[in-house]
């Protein structure tokens, strides 16, 4: 009898050890959690939100046993409980807050056209909208689908956590994936697209630019972003919320406070929740492998499409307001490592040229482009 009770409880430890149930898919994403803790740490590359992506893909993928009150689905874990503030928006909404306290609006109102760059790229989203109907999505699917083509993952998650939450999952997963593929995808479209004469174009140091000019747009673009999608508010108020404290002296000390640490916080948490939730029998799916390529291409040529609209412009420009073709890629991207991409391969051939201020208007330009869409979307839907 109790040899029997011994060898029932073994073969009980062993069925619910994580090497009885893992599968070649949890593998594969535990390597590649590897591989970005790799990236992120020992290249320095997006750290702040590929590392504890790259934990939670880990952990994520260690089959847990149900029972334990341990796992992402169960109700009341800790992880669950972490991963709501994800799937609420709760963390997106902190981190456009956050994005408020570190953009400076200077650059874009010193050179608007950075703008037409961002409102040109936007064609990408609507590129993989049409290209997800094509495919057989629902209209608000191939809309969550379609704004990854920017590569905003805050704004990816928020608006499928609200019009289509049964895909949070892989899109917050391949949003994530595309942050990290940017150098490959960015910088080959940059150095095939731009020669070398353009890559040494200078551009001219913004003007200076007075509070009381960064306070009208800010307010402008609050209002009309507002009055033209209403449901814009969620995230472009919360942005605009945190500018404004910026550009406070009476309450800097709160700004900092926002970018110093809730901002870094909430990104631990949020690139950690959907790393913790992409588990491999939700991503190799064919359904979602179809979203992937899908967002890839739009993706791909929403950069495309950056780079050769800042080429078509500098046809209708002087010597001294031409822009640097570098600066399309931030355009198509609202992510800021594609700015520290245009310095770098800008500054391989000119050491002088400091494009990185001038990309992040782009890049700024591109977010709020894309949650203007993204409100236009959820209005629709709504």
């Amino acid at each position: 009898m109790a040899m029997n009770i011994f060898f029932t409880a073994l073969e009980k430890f062993a069925t619910n050890t994580a090497f009885y149930n893992l599968s070649i898919g949890n593998i594969i994403l535990i390597l590649l959690g590897f591989a970005l803790i790799y990236v992120s740490v020992f290249k320095e590359y997006a750290p702040f939100i590929l590392l504890p992506f790259a934990i939670g893909l880990i952990v994520g993928n260690i089959p847990l046993m149900h029972g334990l009150n341990i796992r992402i689905d169960e109700d009341g874990s800790m992880f669950n409980l972490l991963f709501k503030g994800t799937s609420s928006g709760f963390f997106s909404s902190l981190i456009f807050l956050g994005i408020g306290t570190i953009v400076d609006f200077a650059i874009i109102i010193s050179n608007p056209k950075l703008i037409l760059i961002s409102i040109a790229t936007q064609l990408a989203i609507f590129i993989g909208i049409i290209a997800a109907l094509t495919f057989g999505f629902k209209l608000n699917e191939a809309s969550s689908i379609g704004i990854i083509a920017v590569v905003d993952t805050p704004l990816v998650v928020f608006l499928s956590s609200k019009i289509s939450p049964e895909m949070l999952m892989p899109l917050g997963f391949f949003s994530l994936i595309f942050i990290a593929m940017l150098p490959a995808i960015q910088g080959t479209i940059a150095k095939t697209m731009v020669n070398e004469k353009e890559r040494i174009i200078k551009m001219k140091p913004a003007r200076a630019v007075s509070k009381k000019e960064k306070v009208i747009l800010i307010l402008a673009v609050l209002l009309i972003s507002s009055f033209i999608a209403p449901a814009s508010i969620l995230f472009l108020g919360m942005m605009m919320l945190g500018n404004i404290i910026r550009e406070s002296i009476i309450i800097k000390n709160v700004s900092d406070s926002i970018r110093t640490s809730i901002l870094d916080i909430v990104l631990v948490f949020f690139g950690f929740t959907i790393g913790l939730s992409a588990e491999a029998h939700y991503i190799f799916k064919t359904t979602c492998l179809i979203i992937f390529f899908i967002s890839l291409i739009a993706f791909i040529l929403g950069s495309i499409a950056g780079v050769f609209i800042v080429k078509l412009m500098n046809k209708f420009l002087d010597e001294e307001n031409k822009i640097n073709p570098l600066i399309g890629i931030a355009g198509a991207s609202a992510s800021f490592e594609s700015s520290k991409i245009a310095q770098k391969i800008g500054k391989e051939y000119e050491q002088s040229n400091h494009l990185k201020v001038h990309a992040m208007g782009a890049n700024l330009a591109a977010i709020i482009c894309s949650a203007l869409i993204a409100g236009i979307l959820l209005s629709i839907m709504a």
